[in-house]
């Protein structure tokens, strides 16, 4: 946004001109960002919306609330509103996310028609001089025509990026049509390639930009700035336009073409739009059909600008749509109804199988089974090159076939999805990439290093590499492309231009990466997340349906999937965006890493194509290539499967001591039981943990009892605080704290060999002794052992018992010391 801010003066002088006299009118800012409401900047694009019935408390109103918000201009009503919608929000703004603005219906009458002469330009940005002196010439010639016929001077304002003629005129709210058809002649006399007359602003809430105010469309540029709409002219005194004036002009537009009689099985779209969608801008090319601009939505009117169309693709399916939350269930049928109701379908036409006369392609409800039978087609799967997966979809996937898959960071989804694309293009399949997520020039050396070239040559300095791949492509007859993800284009864009330049005799296969950040032309910037993600997954199931293609997403994964044990217990649950996303396709697939990092578990816990279940996949890095676990050697998986055992049985250890505290060893041996551990693998368990320091080793004496005392097993942060039997309580006497002292019990092994000595002593009022300096040393590192910290087998438990065999000399000689 540029620098440019309100003008108090030029905005106070415009909304004097409008509602000096009184009047009721609203003030909206469409999607702002960072506006003010009640004292708190909105982070989200909302919009902002007003009534005002004094125009100094709508211009301190519009100071306080924008502040250096980001928004692309600021409107007013050009009519006055009924006085009962003050109570809307009475002199204040407020963020509204859909609806709740003014409707034709709620205007009390119409007091200004305005003429919107507009240069034609990309839409989103700002217009150049050259393109701006062009509107000005227009409206000069449109003032001079009226002027021949009589009409007054009219207010001429600066729209930041073309001119406003607005007109003193005295209509009812429902004005018959007539201010529209003075637009249309206007338009069919003065419209050329590069300035139109905007014939979409004739209904009675338009809004229309405030002078003193920034226009800031798209980035501010040199040769596309933004600019302050201003007044250039006031006349002194305002007159109204007659309606006979009026009339006469309206009489002048170009004549609406009558909704003819459809032919059988076919639908005239341009005669019905002309008919009752008269304001409607189009047709334009679009998917390779057409579209028609509908502004404001008829659903809504406050819902303006591009937001709504109807649009005819193709292959001849009407839809419409419009991109706010509050129009996302509106459909073509809802249009038709709204604008063209007719009579109740009889059930037999509903069970015709052929569509009815007058009815859109793609709008017949129900078919004849046999008519249903009649569009399967055999499928012909794609195997995807991971023979588990094959194995459990049929060999494959075919067109038509969805599949997702989500997974924490680092558990191959993407290595996933290129290996799945690479096979399926050297199987005949047409392939496009879109890498929004990883990257396409990573994912390009990923699908490059997948037809034997070196992953560390594929790129531009190495041009003989860059030469061969080249080379293999043209000789395997490979279809493989990348979107650009700097064009910004949305799903439906790309595939659209991916129908059109895959060879037409080869299937279809769609690769997004990633759901969560895909550009959909439905997803609108106020969306909250979970809706967003919902767009977009409709949109890549529709386009992959529209074409008949293969469709593999990736999909982000909830916090919660980072825990193999959540996986476990719930897989559909990992996705982020919970069900609703895997619901949607045939086969969700679930990610997790296991072991050394080289290997992920793929869950499938819900497949339309064949059996539910589970297998695991290894990377070999020497190829980058995911291989099923089973396919490695056999004392590759033993010797895994025995580290992944011992993973388990260590951090159970850890957890039973960290929630019990100490245990002596038949206590540990009878929990540890509890969790389906036998002794041999806790005695393992043990020997490694203490090896490391992770758990520690100590013995407590036994109350009354000679001889050697009690062997307790612990974490070292809890280990100097061992749990005493009731008799030792009462017998350590009222405010007496007794510690293990080094003549009760040998030091503590594990922990890195440090040694501990305690003292008893004696506070007379219970409070804790200051620490020793042997108890202030640093506790020893509690991480589980690396694997190569381990000794696995029996030779280990071995050493452990010869080590404890050798301790007995010391600790005599220890406690005789003392």
């Amino acid at each position: 946004m540029s620098d440019l801010t309100i003008d108090r003066v030029e905005l106070t002088r415009h909304l004097d001109l409008l509602y000096g006299a009184g009047g009721t009118f609203e003030v909206r800012i469409p999607k702002i960002r960072g506006a003010r409401f009640d004292g708190k900047a909105e982070p989200r694009a909302v919009i902002a919306s007003g009534y005002f019935d004094t125009p100094s408390a709508a211009v301190e109103e519009l100071i306080r609330v924008v502040g250096q918000a980001k928004y692309e201009g600021i409107y007013a009503t050009l009519n006055p509103t009924l006085a009962a919608l003050l109570a809307r929000a009475a002199s204040h703004l407020r963020a509204v996310e859909s609806g709740g603005s003014t409707g034709d219906r709620e205007i009390a009458g119409r007091r200004r028609l305005l003429v919107d002469l507009d240069p034609v330009r990309p839409a989103g940005i700002s217009a150049t001089d050259v393109e701006k002196s062009a509107s000005m010439e227009h409206a000069q010639a449109i003032r001079e025509f009226l002027r021949d016929r009589g009409w007054p001077e009219p207010v001429v304002l600066d729209s930041g990026n073309g001119l406003h003629l607005i007109f003193d005129i005295a209509l009812p709210a429902d004005d018959g049509g007539l201010v529209g058809r003075c637009l249309k002649a206007l338009a069919a006399r003065f419209d050329d390639e590069r300035v139109k007359v905007d014939v979409s602003v004739a209904n009675a809430s338009r809004i229309s930009k405030l002078a003193g105010t920034p226009v800031c469309k798209g980035d501010s540029t040199p040769d596309r700035p933004h600019r302050m709409a201003r007044l250039l002219e006031v006349p002194d005194e305002l007159e109204q336009v007659p309606q006979s004036l009026l009339e006469a002009l309206a009489g002048e537009a170009p004549q609406t073409k009558a909704l003819a009689p459809s032919s059988p099985g076919t639908f005239d779209l341009e005669a019905w739009i002309a008919s009752h969608l008269p304001d409607a801008r189009g047709p334009a090319p679009w998917a390779g059909g057409s579209r028609w601009i509908v502004d404001p939505c008829p659903f809504d009117p406050a819902h303006i600008g591009t937001s709504a169309a109807v649009t005819r693709s193709a292959d001849g399916t009407i839809a419409f749509r419009c991109l706010h939350n509050g129009c996302a269930s509106r459909r073509w049928r809802d249009l038709r109804s709204l604008l063209d109701p007719r009579p109740s379908t009889p059930v037999s036409a509903a069970l015709r199988t052929s569509p009815p006369v007058d009815e859109a392609p793609g709008t017949q409800v129900l078919y004849g089974l046999a008519d249903v039978v009649e569009m399967i087609r055999p499928r012909i799967p794609i195997p995807t090159g991971i023979r588990p997966l094959d194995e459990r979809i049929g060999g494959g996937l075919a067109p038509g076939d969805s599949v997702v898959i989500g997974g924490a960071p680092g558990t191959f989804k993407t290595t996933t999805a290129v290996q799945i694309a690479a096979d399926g293009a050297k199987k005949g399949a047409a392939v496009c990439f879109v890498a929004w997520d990883e990257g396409w020039l990573r994912v390009a050396r990923k699908l490059g290093s997948r037809f034997g070239e070196m992953w560390s040559e594929l790129n531009g300095e190495y041009p003989a590499a860059v030469e061969r791949l080249r080379l293999r492509i043209k000789e395997q007859d490979l279809s493989i492309y990348l979107p650009d993800p700097s064009t910004g284009a949305t799903i439906e864009t790309i595939a659209e231009e991916f129908a059109r330049v895959a060879p037409k005799d080869k299937p279809k296969l769609l690769v997004v990466d990633m759901l969560q950040v895909l550009d959909v032309e439905t997803v609108a910037d106020d969306d909250p997340e979970p809706v967003a993600v919902r767009k977009a997954v409709d949109a890549v199931l529709s386009v992959g349906k529209k074409h008949s293609a293969i469709v593999v997403a990736l999909s982000e994964t909830t916090k919660q999937s980072l825990s193999l044990d959540a996986i476990d217990a719930a897989p559909l649950a990992a996705f982020a965006g919970s069900r609703r996303i895997a619901s949607r396709f045939d086969v969700p697939l679930v990610m997790a890493k296991l072991g050394d990092g080289l290997v992920s578990r793929v869950y499938v816990p819900k497949n339309r194509l064949g059996p539910t279940g589970r297998f695991a996949l290894r990377l070999d890095p020497d190829r980058w290539k995911l291989v099923p676990e089973e396919e490695r050697p056999p004392e590759e998986v033993q010797a895994d499967r025995a580290r992944e055992e011992a993973d388990g049985d260590d951090r159970a250890v850890v957890a039973i001591l960290r929630e019990k505290g100490p245990l002596e060893t038949d206590a540990l041996e009878g929990e540890a039981r509890s969790a389906g551990m036998k002794r041999i693998r806790l005695r393992l368990a043990k020997a490694r943990l203490l090896a490391a320091g992770t758990i520690v080793e100590s013995q407590a004496p036994r109350t009354g009892v000679r001889g050697p005392g009690r062997t307790l097993f612990g974490l070292p942060e809890t280990s100097a605080n061992l749990r005493r039997t009731p008799a030792e309580t009462s017998a350590g006497g009222g405010n007496s704290r007794t510690e293990t002292s080094a003549a009760a019990a040998p030091p503590l092994r594990g922990g890195g060999g440090f040694r501990r000595e305690f003292r008893q002593v004696e506070t007379p009022d219970g409070s804790k002794p200051p620490p020793s300096r042997a108890q202030t040393e640093s506790t020893p590192d509690t991480r589980l052992p690396a694997h190569d910290e381990r000794v696995d087998g029996k030779s280990q438990v071995r050493r452990e018992l010869a080590r404890r065999a050798s301790r007995p000399a010391a600790t005599k000689g220890a406690r005789g010391s003392s």
